[in-house]
């Protein structure tokens, strides 16, 4: 909980993000499920997920991180693939901050295609979405799809649990 600390830094950056750290508001269609912990808002979409599989997270330049995230979510949503993304403005500056995790800097979304088709496709697809956006952040622990907001790596779903313990 060092969000007050980094605010009160003499940053405009700070001051800037201070009014927006309101949760982020993202309605799903009907049939998804939702939930939020204290870093991350969850939407799963109808159907179940395999336990592992390619991973895109989004980075996102701190102009324009709320437009992008409405953006990729149109498209997760029309797509049906299931994502998170970090619940607030002052949240995604923690998860950025010189002092966070590394493992979590830069991800702002994290979306969970279904099987290898859907992720080549949502991949190329997200890039070329996000492409007016300002690049945000590196994200260390993936590779980047061509020079985008786009990376990509293949891991675990487990973290898509809801609370019944359930994919």
């Amino acid at each position: 909980d060092y969000v007050p600390f980094l605010l009160a830094e003499k940053s405009s950056f700070f001051e800037d993000a201070a009014p927006k750290m309101q949760p982020y508001q993202v309605k799903p269609p009907a049939g998804w499920q939702t939930w939020s912990d204290r870093h991350w808002t969850y939407l799963l979409a109808p159907g179940k997920l395999p336990a592992q599989g390619w991973k895109i997270h989004l980075s996102a330049g701190y102009k324009d991180e709320e437009a992008l995230l409405r953006a990729a979510a149109d498209y997760l949503f029309k797509q049906k693939i299931s994502f998170k993304f970090t619940v607030s403005r002052g949240e995604w500056i923690v998860k950025n901050s010189k002092n966070a995790d590394r493992t979590e800097s830069g991800k702002f979304i994290t979306a969970y295609p279904k099987d290898t088709e859907q992720f080549k496709q949502a991949a190329a697809d997200l890039a070329a979405l996000t492409s007016e956006y300002e690049l945000g952040p590196y994200i260390l622990s993936d590779k980047r799809y061509k020079t985008s907001n786009v990376y990509y790596r293949y891991g675990a779903f487990k973290e898509l649990r809801d609370e019944a313990g359930n994919y």
